[in-house]
């Protein structure tokens, strides 16, 4: 899990997205990209 970073996260959520009649996994995938804007870290960049 050290090497688990928001790539990974935002591809997760955005291969289960499917229906999505809330917007809720859609905000997920905002919040993953607004967390890594906040961490400083690129899109190109893992986490360790």
């Amino acid at each position: 899990m050290e090497q688990f970073g928001y790539d990974d996260v935002r591809a997760l959520a955005n291969g289960a997205r499917g229906g999505d009649p809330f917007g809720y996994r859609g905000e997920l995938v905002t919040m993953v990209n607004l967390a890594q804007s906040l961490s400083g870290q690129t899109a190109a960049q893992v986490t360790r």
